[in-house]
């Protein structure tokens, strides 16, 4: 006699059928080769419904695999949303389109091809410190031209602010591109209001 592999909704059925025969889950996993577990989660399942047996014979609905979501409409969808805001993280697009994150960051990364890059630091130069800065490298090349004593030594200093304009995330504060050159820069000023550090 050939082995013939029942459906799942066959046994969920004959499971329900001795369940109201008054079997022990032990005795119906016994029989019908099935894990306890299973008898018990459709026992459990009855009680909750009040005993609605064909509530819970019924099919129960899945969601629908990502395979068949990512579908050309999603990416779409998902490359207009991308490119009104590419500050948007995966997780609130997930959201808003009703999918798994997952889904999202797979069609991102692989039907999209997009990365999720760091928001950079770029400093803000009005066109006045530009004039400035023009200036002052050009009197620094003609100091370093012709220095006021022979062998004289330059030495130069850096300067660090610890607080910034625009106050972001630099962990957190992702934007969406196909390569670090789109990635728009958080500008700042040189001399916020803050305590400076020489180096």
């Amino acid at each position: 006699m050939e082995s013939f592999t029942f459906p799942h909704l066959w046994k969920r059925h004959t499971v329900l059928m001795l369940i109201s025969a008054g079997h022990s889950s032990s005795k119906i996993s016994e029989l019908l080769k099935v894990t306890e577990q299973f008898v018990r989660t459709d026992r459990r399942e009855l009680i909750s419904s009040d005993y609605d047996y064909e509530g819970v014979a019924e099919r129960k609905h899945h969601s629908r695999r990502s395979d068949t979501i990512r579908n050309a409409e999603l990416v779409t969808k998902l490359q207009t949303m991308i490119d009104e805001d590419p500050s948007q993280s995966m997780r609130s697009i997930a959201r808003e389109l009703h999918v798994s994150e997952g889904t999202v960051r797979k069609c991102v990364q692989e039907d999209i091809r997009y990365k999720s890059y760091k928001m950079r630091k770029g400093q803000l130069l009005s066109a006045k410190m530009q004039e400035n800065h023009f200036k002052k490298s050009k009197r620094m090349l003609n100091k370093l031209k012709h220095p006021l004593e022979k062998d004289m030594l330059w030495f130069f200093s850096d300067e660090k602010n610890f607080c910034q304009d625009q106050t972001h995330n630099s962990q957190n504060s992702r934007w969406l591109a196909v390569c670090p050159k789109d990635v728009s820069r958080v500008m700042q000023t040189k001399f916020p209001a803050t305590v400076m550090v020489f180096g």
